[in-house]
């Protein structure tokens, strides 16, 4: 017997957004397409300006859309050709925003009962109680009811505002860069209650984020945009293992990339020149002799040994830095000119000027295809798994 198909939650389709500026129009949304099942915790990553709250403002209704379509549950809620908007209040959706927007004047219990006091359904007030109680239930608030919001820590004020936008039980959660207003420590709490949180709801959720680890260590999917377009899609550690480009190699964790070209090709592995050095690498796709290539491997993939040991991918090396970072060390090597950043356990502390010798483990490597390719249209050629 198969399983049942997904359900698609939200289904957004060559949406544009553009804006004026001056004489010119900027596009901060060019072309986006993507889909969010029902129930996951779908990601928007990228840098400042990327268009990844625009998207979300787009699917909100906060902003009217230049091109393309956007459904929720099947339902049309905002299209460019034929028009159709729905408003913002009838598209089952609930909305945590980066400065939290709650309600200065009120307290905790008042703030999360607006949304259902200005909603189409009218509740009782045994019922709206019940409701409210809940959501800060949920979120641990239930002590601070009658605390004016203003008395709330950060922390605190970030769940009155998640507890507002839950307690209307939307079908669609949007949350654009909730955590980035908390110091370092509540910003790693945060980010544990709030994956915990929507697991338990089951509620389909939208996150905005330009933080690599918020994105990694709560998403089911991500889709990292750069310059109004998704430059890459997919789970977690496939982009992790397998960008597809230099952009993602680089944004999404730290990577050493640096380029060559093709010099022979084998079964499941291809030999590639890159600069002084000769190393094989892993690839399932086909690439031609001579073809121009990118190579990323992530710092912490890097081995770093005292002595030679077997194997291919391993080079002489000299130390430039070496840090100490607590749990980890980090230490920048060069070998033949290429420069290196490696992260490991700090069993040993390196020198600068120290000769070591470093690996390349063939299965780290990602190999980026450069075959006149750009955008959606590059080939990603993986590690092995």
């Amino acid at each position: 017997m198969s399983a049942e198909a997904p359900v698609t939650a939200v289904e957004v389709r060559d949406l544009r957004k553009v804006y004026e500026a001056g004489r010119d129009d900027v596009a901060a949304v060019a072309s986006i397409s993507f889909r969010v099942e029902e129930g996951e915790f779908y990601t928007l990553l990228g840098p400042s300006g990327c268009g990844k709250t625009t998207t979300m403002r787009c699917i909100a209704g906060l902003e009217t859309i230049d091109g393309g379509s956007i459904a929720c549950f099947g339902t049309t809620v905002s299209s460019y050709d034929p028009p159709a908007f729905v408003h913002p209040s009838r598209r089952g959706m609930g909305m945590v925003f980066q400065s939290y927007a709650i309600w200065p004047h009120m307290t905790v219990f008042e703030n999360v009962a607006f949304p259902l006091r200005v909603g189409s359904a009218r509740l009782s007030n045994a019922e709206l109680r019940s409701r409210v109680a809940e959501a800060l239930a949920l979120v641990q608030l239930d002590d601070y009811a009658s605390r004016m919001a203003t008395q709330l820590s950060g922390g605190q004020q970030q769940r009155l505002a998640l507890a507002r936008a839950i307690v209307a039980r939307p079908q669609v959660l949007l949350l654009d860069e909730p955590l980035s207003n908390l110091d370092a420590r509540l910003r790693d709490t945060m980010r544990t209650e709030l994956r915990s949180i929507q697991r338990r709801l089951g509620v389909t959720t939208i996150f905005v984020t330009h933080d690599q680890v918020e994105a990694l260590s709560m998403s089911t999917r991500i889709a990292v945009l750069n310059q109004g377009r998704i430059v890459q899609e997919g789970r977690p550690r496939d982009l992790y293992r397998n960008p597809g480009d230099d952009f993602v190699a680089s944004f999404l964790g730290n990577s050493n990339v640096f380029a060559g070209r093709v010099a022979s090709t084998g079964a499941g592995e291809v030999v590639i020149r890159a600069e002084g050095i000769t190393l094989t690498v892993a690839c399932t796709h086909g690439v031609e002799i001579d073809e121009g290539v990118t190579v990323a491997i992530r710092p912490e993939n890097i081995i770093i040994h005292e002595h030679e040991p077997p194997g291919g991918n391993v080079y002489p090396a000299e130390v430039e830095t070496f840090t100490f970072l607590g749990e980890l060390a980090e230490c920048v090597l060069t070998v033949k000119g290429i420069r290196l950043r490696a992260r490991h356990v700090p069993a040993k502390n390196f020198e600068p000027n120290e000769r070591v010798f470093v690996e390349l483990p063939i299965e780290a490597c990602a190999l980026i295809s450069e075959r006149g390719m750009s955008g959606d249209d590059r080939a990603i050629l993986p590690a092995r798994p």
